[in-house]
């Protein structure tokens, strides 16, 4: 539990000098959207770290999905739907560029180390599911068809046992026009 803690104030601590650095880096007129398609691939990096797809099919929501993997131990697959706030924090500046989200979805894992324990130390079980609750802010920038996000997910994994978690990342998708 302490070792998910302090996990979580790491996280926040990067989200929060990532968000200072870009808004300090934002120019303070506002701009308007370049048309970006609705379909998205990039990278997320935190926990977990992978690739990251985002299907934009409403102007207020979205699915995205994920895969991580370390070969020597696990892959995790992920599926969430996302309600976006769009216009959230008004039509001024930079601001009117960021939404926020939250969701709902599903965490797998597959284990191939045993001794791994991804969830929690007290199970051997090669398979895990849980459910997830991604909280986070997209910025689409203004000029290029890019999408840079934040999140912080907190879950619960259901199999084989009940555990208590925090996922969460910064990250980047391009949007095919």
């Amino acid at each position: 539990m302490l070792k998910t803690l302090i996990s979580g104030v790491k996280f926040v601590a990067t989200v929060a000098t990532v968000a200072v650095t870009l808004s300090i880096g934002a120019q303070a007129q506002a701009a308007t959207s370049e048309p970006s398609g609705p379909f998205g691939i990039g990278l997320i990096l935190g926990e977990p770290t992978g690739v990251t797809i985002k299907y934009d099919y409403s102007a207020t929501q979205a699915i995205d999905a994920g895969l991580s993997f370390r070969f020597d131990r696990y892959v995790m697959l992920y599926g969430d739907w996302h309600y976006k706030f769009a216009g959230a924090f008004g039509d001024r500046n930079f601001l009117n560029q960021l939404t926020p989200y939250v969701g709902v979805g599903a965490v797998a894992l597959f284990v191939n180390d045993r001794d791994y324990h991804y969830f929690s130390d007290d199970w051997d079980d090669d398979f895990a599911l849980g459910i997830r609750i991604p909280l986070g802010i997209e910025w689409r920038t203004p000029r290029v068809p890019l999408g840079v996000f934040a999140e912080v997910v907190p879950g619960m994994a259901v199999i084989p046992g009940t555990d208590g978690f925090v996922q969460g990342g910064v990250g980047v998708r391009y949007f095919f026009q």
